[in-house]
């Protein structure tokens, strides 16, 4: 008789405990797959990242070379006579509406706020790899030399700007 009651007691216990571990292999499993996916998000956006300042290096060499050209197009340059204290600022570089008309040249000479504006974008420009054809802008501070600012971006979110103060020789 004492063997019936021992195998009465324990009936359920054995189910509840293989839950207990059923739910916590469960949370385990769930919390390892959202780390997976962060490092997905994160390897992403730096590929992301990466394409666009390729692509912003790629523009950038190709305007420099374009400013040597014979056939260099001025429309699209913005004269900054002495000081250069009216370049544009970090802020406006990276203030989307000073890139929103890119290939209209009838800003030349409409006011410096308008002539901010001033940017070409074209595929002569453009690093093979990338989707996105990139924004150059000219300003002229010297007879031969020019302020030359680009921005790219990437498949995502991602935005790259750089600027060279390149001279002609």
């Amino acid at each position: 008789m004492k063997v019936q009651a021992l195998k009465t007691k324990q009936a359920g216990v054995a189910l509840i405990i293989g839950l207990i571990f059923l739910l916590l292999m469960s949370i385990m499993g769930l919390a390892a797959m959202q780390n997976v996916t962060l490092q997905e998000r994160i390897g992403g956006n730096s590929i992301d990242n990466y394409r666009a300042f390729q692509s912003a290096e790629v523009a950038l060499a190709s305007a420099e070379q374009a400013t040597e050209s014979v056939n260099f197009d001025n429309d699209f340059v913005r004269e900054v006579l002495p000081p250069a204290s009216i370049l544009m600022t970090d802020i406006e570089l990276l203030d989307p509406v000073n890139w929103d008309q890119c290939d209209d040249s009838n800003l030349k000479g409409t006011g410096d706020v308008n002539e901010r504006k001033l940017c070409i974008q074209s595929t002569d420009h453009q690093d093979p790899n990338a989707t996105r054809i990139p924004m150059i802008k000219y300003e002229k501070i010297g007879s031969k030399e020019f302020v030359i600012t680009v921005r790219a971006r990437g498949e995502g979110r991602s935005m790259v700007v750089l600027q060279s103060v390149y001279i002609i020789n």
